[in-house]
């Protein structure tokens, strides 16, 4: 059984306001992201901090578990990343920030294929989302001494995912992040 974890935590200063409530479609950003999710991974759990109660409804509809992560200003996404994993989440286990375009239906089956762990990229560069496996999941949770997998706590998931077999693209969204008002309109101005 597959699992899901989108890290929403941030308080999204350099945009002005939550992008995971970004307007999109006829919801928002949040909602995108839990709908194609929703249709290939049994179990998605949002990590929320700084913005919170607003992710109840999107969640709720999807039949995602929201959680929240109260050390949102001082931790970085790995935490929330390691918080959602607490929880028993099963590998495979795809992660992304909320702050990236929805993936496709068709690279996500993809990368589920890849139980032991895959990186979606777009002409060899690494992006969005990722799937953990097993081993993946327990260096980000720190329970194992691999010299294969990056174990330090101080590391991020670019770390571990580092050596993960890349699957090209042929959509080079996947290398996006909408950090700003310019980032997001530009993306949508495309779409």
């Amino acid at each position: 059984m597959a699992s899901a974890v989108i890290l929403a935590a941030g308080a999204s200063r350099r945009m002005g306001s939550s992008k995971a409530l970004l307007p999109l479609g006829d919801g928002c950003l949040l909602s995108a992201h839990l709908a194609v999710l929703s249709r290939q991974v049994a179990e998605i759990f949002v990590v929320g901090g700084a913005v919170f109660e607003e992710f109840l409804e999107p969640c709720g509809v999807h039949g995602a578990r929201l959680i929240r992560n109260s050390a949102w200003d001082t931790t970085m996404p790995i935490d929330s990343l390691r918080l959602a994993l607490s929880h028993g989440l099963s590998a495979p286990c795809v992660v992304t920030p909320v702050d990236t375009a929805p993936v496709s239906d068709a690279d996500l089956g993809r990368l589920l294929a890849h139980p032991d762990g895959a990186v979606l990229s777009y002409q060899g560069r690494p992006g969005h989302p990722v799937v953990l496996g097993e081993k993946q999941i327990a260096a980000v949770c720190g329970v194992v001494e691999d010299t294969a997998v990056n174990t330090s706590l101080s590391q991020g998931l670019r770390d571990i995912v580092a050596g993960l077999e890349r699957l090209d693209s042929v959509n080079a969204d996947c290398l996006l992040n909408f950090n700003t008002p310019e980032d997001w309109g530009s993306w949508r101005g495309c779409s």
